[in-house]
């Protein structure tokens, strides 16, 4: 399916008034409506701190102080070194006098806490060394009933302490750790690491009950990984409700049969006067159509939201130098000889590149990708009345790809199938 470039104005309906919609689920749902503070970060100057977008920078961390300790800095230096060696039991044995001297120094409890949690029979002794540094971190910075605190300094300690509380199959505790860690993630983080993030929440919010927060997590890990197993395979288990969007979500059909088109946010349907698109009242309206988007992508998105959203190029294709486009391709999953995959053809629009076509193709997915309630593997018919008859049609035959069918374009409304 293809969302190409149309500068005309389509018809375009608000959603009822009556209708409750709701975005994409998001792990600070974990934190209550409280708001969010993280100490030790410096945003961006002449940023407005309110207006932050998906793949956005939100800052970069302060630097610690020096020294971290006045009494005991040689100690941590020491230890430091012997950490990177992976001599963990060397580590602790020159922080442990340290620690018992500085309790309260969060820099010595933190390398300690992190250098038992790597000795098997001392990971109970790191969980209290964590405990306790988080409270201390959330005193200070005033964890409450109003505001969630994480101090950037110690981003990894809720992640460690995330992992040990998984260990006790504390999965509400985990999975609110978690959430904080990610909060403050750093840029460079492996696509390794990221993929175990995800997996982690995914399973500890799954035991809580919370289908959409796994979900969300299980997607995430494949942005890092396509060819994730178990996150394919936990997808491929919630069946109908891993491809579904959520009744109240703003992309959900309001209504959909075998004969009546899906009727829902940023929605392509037929009507009497042609092809009609219906969004969200508040969506402003524009010569480019919202609704020319599949799954959260859509045309007219800079890339730095794209990538933010789907993660890493797959294939990256030379620009051509015709029109000045640059194409390029996103791997959603891949298992064995099955996968999908969006190819975005963006054109440069002043400092950034902006997506003039979107394009998602392949097998039917286990994630829930769909344009205007058409996902990959429907049949025919659903897309006649989703969207009436096709202004043109005909067939195509790629040899290369081994592949032959046909074509249908919907040309005034830059559709294409």
């Amino acid at each position: 399916m293809i969302a190409s470039v149309m500068l005309a104005l389509l018809v375009q309906a608000g959603m009822p008034d009556s209708v409750p919609v709701t975005g994409e689920p998001n792990p600070a749902v974990l934190f209550g409506g409280r708001t969010l503070f993280i100490a030790h970060l410096k945003g961006p100057p002449g940023v407005d701190s309110a207006q932050v977008n998906p793949g956005d920078l939100l800052g970069t961390v302060e630097p610690r102080p020096v020294p971290l300790s006045a009494r005991h800095q040689r100690e941590l230096d020491s230890a430091s070194v012997l950490y990177q060696r992976r001599d963990y039991t060397g580590a602790a044995a020159i922080l442990a006098p340290a620690y018992a001297d500085e309790r309260d120094n969060p820099f010595i409890a933190d390398a300690y806490a992190r250098t038992l949690f790597w000795i098997d029979n001392r990971r109970n002794e790191s969980f209290d060394a964590y405990r306790r540094l988080i409270a201390q971190l959330d005193k200070q910075h005033g964890t409450n009933d109003k505001q969630v605190a994480v101090d950037a300094w110690f981003n990894e300690a809720y992640w460690k302490i995330a992992s040990l509380y998984l260990d006790r199959e504390d999965w509400k505790n985990a999975a609110f750790e978690i959430a904080r860690f990610m909060s403050v993630r750093s840029t460079d983080a492996s696509a390794e690491a990221m993929t175990q993030i995800y997996g982690y929440f995914a399973e500890a919010t799954d035991r809580m009950g919370r289908k959409d927060l796994a979900r969300w997590a299980a997607e995430r890990s494949l942005r890092w990984n396509p060819s994730n197993t178990g996150a394919i395979e936990y997808l491929r288990q919630l069946g109908p409700a891993g491809r579904d969007w959520p009744a109240t979500h703003v992309f959900a059909c309001r209504v959909v049969t075998d004969s009546l088109p899906c009727l829902g946010g940023y929605a392509f349907h037929r009507a009497a006067q042609g092809i009609s698109c219906m969004a969200p009242r508040e969506e402003a309206r524009t010569p480019l159509s919202p609704c020319l988007r599949i799954g959260w992508i859509y045309v007219g998105q800079p890339r730095r939201q794209v990538e933010a959203v789907l993660g890493a190029p797959w294939k990256d294709n030379p620009i051509d130098r015709g029109n000045g486009t640059h194409t390029i391709g996103y791997l959603m999953f891949h298992d064995g000889d099955r996968g999908s995959y969006y190819i975005v053809e963006y054109e440069r629009l002043g400092d950034e590149e902006i997506a003039h076509s979107v394009q998602f193709t392949g097998d039917s997915t286990p994630l829930p990708l769909d344009f205007s309630g058409l996902r990959l593997g429907d049949p025919a018919a659903r897309v006649l009345a989703q969207l009436g008859t096709p202004q043109t049609r005909g067939e195509f035959n790629d040899k290369e790809m081994g592949l032959k069918g046909e074509w249908w374009d919907w040309g005034t409304n830059a559709i294409s199938f």
